[in-house]
């Protein structure tokens, strides 16, 4: 689905095209050949928006920004109502000839207009047509009178583009959740918004991260470096447009489709397990659980000896021992490190009835918004 990456290569391009332009035509009926043709679709228009609402506040309005805050692009009109616009799995803006979306697998018809599935196609003062298309009908079009200062922009974490978190908030963050690695950094109004599926196991790949690795979990370095992961990530896909012929061939991105193991450039292993209901790539090699509780839980009564320590090419070794084998991978400059959480003594695990409290509370009370990535 679009993530951060391609809903900013969208903003990019209706801000070249459409910002500062006057809306003149609006057709609110579905087109382009579509078993809803001819029809309003007000799955797509949340919130009980009829189709006079929305006509009256999209014609004869000019754009005078385009914004995006997450996955979430927004257009502030003239005057208020101002609309946002969210992707949901298969939606996309198009302008009529012009470069179509870089989503992977996605390929549009150009030689038809609208495009099919279009729910929303305006037509601007200087002759440029915009076309909004839906086949799934999971994104939504909504409208607010302030649109920063309202749900659900309002409450959405920090943007890793815009206003990236600060180290120590974004560590204090993730510490205050048990729930994994990855499923944290999916919930757009936890830590950080705008991450997706992919994005989740590049970052976590790229950081040395397991993705199912409770985020109590993380020491410092692991934290830091999976924030600098996500910014980078987030950043370079941005400024290539999202075009996924021009990210770097050691991400893992070009290798982790087709759920089916397959191997990174240097031999590594990929495998693919469900990690937040989600299909994830995980390189066993290369990525670790939390090296926090990791000496302190396998040291029993005194008793149990600590997990091995495999140092650089030692990496690849352990990998052939199953996906299964304790190991706790890491660098020479995390030695250090190492050293400390063995010094320190052992925290007090949580009862088994408090774990499943706490895994309540990261379910409940989730927006309706957050669920659609």
């Amino acid at each position: 689905m679009p993530e951060l990456p391609e809903v900013e290569s969208a903003r990019k391009m209706l801000a070249r095209c459409c910002k500062g332009q006057c809306v003149e035509k609006v057709n609110l009926k579905e087109q382009g050949g579509g078993a809803r043709d001819g029809m309003f679709d007000d799955i797509v228009v949340d919130e009980n928006v009829s189709e006079l609402s929305l006509n009256q506040a999209l014609e004869g309005r000019e754009i005078i920004e385009v914004g995006r805050r997450g996955k979430q692009l927004y257009f502030i009109h003239d005057k208020p109502p101002h609309s946002l616009w969210h992707f949901g799995m298969t939606g996309y803006f198009y302008v009529q000839g012009d470069v179509p979306p870089s989503y992977k697998r996605f390929k549009p018809d150009l030689n038809i207009w609208p495009p099919k599935f279009c729910k929303v196609e305006l037509q601007f003062k200087n002759g440029v047509k915009l076309a909004f298309c839906d086949g799934r009908r999971l994104g939504r079009i909504k409208l607010r009178d302030d649109p920063l200062n309202q749900e659900p922009l309002c409450i959405l974490a920090p943007d890793p583009i815009i206003n990236p978190p600060m180290l120590q908030d974004f560590i204090a963050g993730m510490r205050k959740s048990a729930a994994p690695v990855k499923s944290v950094l999916m919930d757009q109004n936890r830590v950080v918004c705008g991450i997706g599926n992919w994005i989740a196991d590049e970052v976590c790949y790229q950081s040395q991260v397991h993705p199912s690795a409770p985020c109590n979990t993380l020491s410092d370095a692991q934290l830091q470096r999976l924030r600098t992961s996500i910014i980078s990530v987030c950043k370079y896909a941005s400024e290539v447009d999202a075009v996924s012929d021009k990210f770097p061939p050691s991400w893992l991105f070009h290798y982790r489709w087709g759920k089916t193991p397959g191997k990174m450039p240097d031999g590594s292993e990929i495998v693919f397990d469900v990690v937040g209901a989600r299909t994830t790539a995980i390189v066993p090699s290369v990525q670790i659980m939390g090296e926090l509780d990791s000496i302190p839980n396998n040291l029993q009564n005194g008793k149990a000896k600590s997990p091995k320590v495999i140092m650089g090419n030692d990496k690849a070794a352990s990998a052939k021992k199953g996906r299964n084998h304790k190991v706790l991978s890491i660098s020479q400059n995390d030695c250090a490190d190492m050293k400390a959480n063995e010094a320190a003594p052992a925290q007090k695990k949580s009862s088994k009835s408090k774990q499943v409290s706490d895994k309540k509370e990261e379910t409940a009370g989730t927006p309706s918004c957050s669920r659609r990535k």
